[in-house]
């Protein structure tokens, strides 16, 4: 799934290179997980040279902290020793998953309880959840919302972005990009203080509704 990763940040990112073996791209943003060198392909044998390239890069971009992004697949453990030996550090793991549409229950949501973001500054009520769910400095959040406008404003915008309210309050935020005949969901986020309150899982129904579509 590393092209409809690819695919995502390629709408954030302000500055990126791109060839056979990788992708590596920068959205401004101070943090190592929205700054990556993306292995399109996962070989021990090319890692160096491909490290060195991103070194590069992001030597142009100075002050930005920058990760790596790797599959779990047979080379990843060697990958992974081997970034560890350069003085590289573990920061998180995540996790991807994927399924048929058809095999997941629809939900009865109705429109005024999740809506679509329909122009750029419903936007500014979409930003909410997340800088809240990440702790997002205001900076970032800002740049991040700035961003965001921009590639929702694009002729090449592949991006649905939804967010549920309560009371007139943005509540949680989700964004859905499209690639080919693949949907993938990003950005499900709910606030702080309205967490583990069924919220989230709300809006990943009603977006896998839309998604059907």
């Amino acid at each position: 799934m590393i092209e409809y990763q690819i695919e995502f940040w390629k709408h954030l990112a302000v500055d990126a290179i791109s060839d056979d073996s990788c992708y590596v791209f920068t959205t401004g943003l101070q943090s190592p997980l929205t700054n990556l060198l993306i292995f399109k392909k996962q070989d021990v044998k090319d890692i160096t040279p491909i490290i060195d390239k991103a070194t590069r890069f992001f030597a142009e971009h100075k002050n930005i902290p920058w990760g790596i992004n790797i599959v779990d697949d047979e080379d990843s453990n060697n990958i992974k020793n081997i970034l560890l030996e350069m003085g590289f550090q573990n920061i998180c793991q995540q996790y991807e998953i994927d399924t048929e549409i058809k095999q997941i229950n629809t939900t009865n949501l109705s429109e005024k309880d999740i809506i679509e973001v329909s122009d750029a500054d419903m936007l500014d009520d979409w930003v909410i959840p997340i800088t809240s769910a990440f702790e997002a400095a205001a900076q970032d959040s800002k740049l991040y919302l700035d961003l965001s406008k921009k590639a929702f404003s694009s002729n090449s915008n592949r991006l649905k972005h939804f967010i549920l309210y309560e009371n007139d309050k943005p509540i949680s935020s989700a964004t859905l990009c499209f690639f080919d005949k693949i949907a993938r969901l990003d950005n499900v986020v709910t606030l702080k203080e309205k967490q583990g309150l069924g919220y989230g899982k709300k809006i990943v129904q009603y977006c896998t509704n839309k998604s059907k579509l």
